[in-house]
């Protein structure tokens, strides 16, 4: 992509916005994915680590926003995983025997 193609904001955030929302359902939702099928959803890392990047690069958010929007997104991802682990009685979810 052109680097004038890439919209800066133009200004740094003036409010808290911690932790970054689109940072942590990217990686909320990779997670999961990549937890119940590793060798299909690996490619997803990718997107989820560029729409993070993206957020500090046009300027929405600060590095610990971002930061923190991840490790949220990872706990959450890990938590549905295990809690749809439990309640199919111990089978992968989306997989078939």
């Amino acid at each position: 992509m052109p680097a004038a193609a890439a919209r800066r904001l133009g200004r740094s955030p003036r409010t808290t916005a911690w932790p970054s929302g689109r940072s942590a359902n990217a990686v909320a939702f990779t997670t999961a994915a990549v937890l119940v099928s590793p060798r299909r959803d690996l490619p997803l890392v990718p997107v989820a680590a560029a729409v993070a990047f993206s957020r500090v690069h046009v300027g929405a958010h600060w590095v610990s926003d971002v930061v923190g929007g991840v490790a949220l997104g990872a706990a959450v991802g890990v938590c549905v995983h295990l809690v749809a682990r439990r309640t199919r009685g111990g089978r992968q979810v989306g997989v078939r025997p």
